[in-house]
């Protein structure tokens, strides 16, 4: 898996600029990076009446444009989350920039100025390091023209993944809603079902991703009141 990196901050704080200088530094390191933009307001990939945009009106998903500049794959399956995207098209990746998702538990770098008003910060400890032009208290801080320090971060950071350092991604949804977790948390649970899971026969020693759903209810839409049946309690 690569390793993952959300740059956030304020609108107009320089985190597309920032993305823009650090790529090619981090290329001559070796790394291949690839990046995500999350579009919090939706956004228009294709003209309307194009060949591909008819294609997506008459249902077929996903789209894959393609030509001699590259190729550009188009779904209508709406929003997926952030690690659903990066374990689908970046597995041949060292390293993913985010630009946004800012909720999502992950490293992050964040991006401040003075002078733009300041959204919520992520947690002190998913801040990897901040780019800011004055104090906020982080343990990491370096100025906007700091970009040598940020590259070695950021390739340190991908070392303690490559040694098995870092924690895994884990995405925790309560009723639809996603829940944020810290480090501890996410090793934790991932260390518990894990454990689980190595008990079981057929599984690989080292699985990519384990995806588990536990739901809780009456089960009346399937049919079930509660009641016990063969001497066993009903499903609570």
């Amino acid at each position: 898996m690569p390793t993952v990196v959300s740059v956030v901050g304020a609108g107009e704080a320089g985190k597309t600029s920032l993305i823009e200088k650090l790529l090619p530094r981090l290329q001559s390191r070796g790394l291949r990076v690839g990046t995500v933009k999350h579009a919090a307001h939706g956004h228009q990939v294709d003209r309307d009446g194009s060949d591909s945009s008819r294609h997506l009106a008459a249902n077929a998903s996903p789209v894959l444009l393609t030509g001699p500049d590259g190729y550009v794959l188009f779904s209508s399956a709406g929003e997926s989350s952030l690690p659903d995207l990066i374990a689908r098209y970046f597995h041949d990746t060292d390293l993913v920039l985010v630009e946004g998702y800012a909720g999502t538990p992950g490293r992050k770098i964040l991006v401040h100025r003075r002078d733009i008003a300041p959204k919520e910060p992520p947690p002190s400890t998913e801040v990897l390091f901040a780019v800011t032009d004055e104090p906020l208290g982080f343990p990491i801080e370096i100025d906007h023209e700091g970009l040598d320090k940020a590259v070695d971060l950021i390739v340190e950071a991908r070392r303690d993944d490559d040694a098995g350092g870092t924690s895994p991604i884990v995405t925790l949804r309560v009723d639809g809603r996603e829940v944020s977790l810290r480090d501890f948390a996410g090793r934790a649970i991932a260390g518990v079902i894990t454990g689980l899971v190595g008990e079981l026969h057929g599984i690989p020693a080292e699985p990519e991703e384990i995806e588990l759903s536990v739901a809780f209810h009456s089960g009346a839409a399937n049919g079930d009141t509660g009641e016990p049946e063969n001497g066993r309690p009903g499903k609570r």
